[in-house]
């Protein structure tokens, strides 16, 4: 039962929930077993790019992939605000006010480092067991807490994209950012409003847009080229610690192992001879023990 990868390029157009579906059924097409199945982090429908598929005993990798970057380049159209903070939604506030190169450079360093920021109405945010998206469109009132994110860089790159008004820009961020929501506050910061006309995920930790493959690549291919093995994934992201073969029962047994030599990132593989155990911590003294089992 194969345990991996898969670094999807998500189409505009779905959830990230019905790309995942899609996936299932053309792997079972092929014959795949797949035992769990989930994705990495939630893709706007109306966005593309970067989403990533995992596959059996790699679902269990949810929260360490979490913690990773993620980049985007979304275009932001200045003058207008949604109720979904993109333009396929209604316009709720106009502004007629001109936004320049200079204006908007002169405020994005206030974008950069940790900000508080309220997730879109129109989201996949839980309230009281109901997703927030489901309660806008039934015209309910939201309230949804703000949280922290952190904005690693926030870069125009492109200006004037078919009207005065449209603006491209290169973000890097934390995950659980909303780019709908960085529009929303950059029009406000500049004295209007603001909606995202487009959003590209660019990459997500480890994962770049050019090593993702389409659907219809996964539904014509005779191989499985598309697919990342675990113990792959696992040596491109963490430090790899091997424990000797006199420390198998313990360590198997969930018992601490002391190590003369420990690793120096805070999570880390941990190998018994060539087979991958789980991730593992320094819990005290010079002793590991293994926090996630993947196995």
């Amino acid at each position: 039962m194969f345990s991996g990868f898969i670094a999807l390029n998500k189409p505009r157009g779905i959830s990230s929930q019905q790309a995942v579906s899609k996936i299932k059924f053309l792997l079972k097409q092929k014959g795949m077993t797949i035992d769990k199945i989930g994705h990495l982090g939630t893709l706007d429908p109306d966005a593309d790019g970067v989403l990533i598929i995992a596959l059996g005993r790699a679902t269990r990798l949810f929260d360490y992939h979490l913690s990773k970057r993620k980049s985007y380049y979304s275009e932001f159209v200045f003058g207008v605000e949604t109720d979904t903070l993109d333009t396929t939604g209604q316009i709720i506030n106009k502004s007629d006010k001109i936004i320049d190169r200079p204006l908007i450079l002169a405020i994005l360093p206030n974008f950069i480092g940790t900000l508080n920021q309220t997730p879109p109405n129109f989201s996949a945010k839980l309230i009281n067991g109901v997703r927030a998206y489901k309660l806008a469109r039934k015209k309910q009132e939201i309230e949804l807490a703000p949280k922290n994110i952190t904005i690693f860089s926030f870069d125009l790159v492109d200006a004037n994209l078919n009207d005065s008004y449209t603006y491209g820009f290169n973000i890097v961020c934390s995950s659980g950012t909303y780019i709908r929501s960085l529009a929303r506050d950059l029009g406000r910061a500049l004295d209007t409003f603001g909606s995202t006309r487009s959003i590209t995920r660019t990459s997500s930790g480890s994962f770049h847009i050019n090593d993702t493959v389409t659907l219809d690549h996964i539904t014509n291919s005779n191989n499985t080229d598309y697919l990342l093995s675990l113990d792959d994934y696992i040596k491109r992201n963490f430090e790899i610690c091997i424990i000797s073969p006199q420390y198998e029962k313990q360590i198997l047994n969930g018992v601490p192992v002391q190590l003369d030599r420990l690793p120096t990132e805070s999570i880390f593989a941990v190998y018994l001879k060539e087979k991958l155990l789980g991730l593992g911590k320094v819990i005290y003294y010079n002793s590991i023990k293994i926090d996630t089992w993947l196995i």
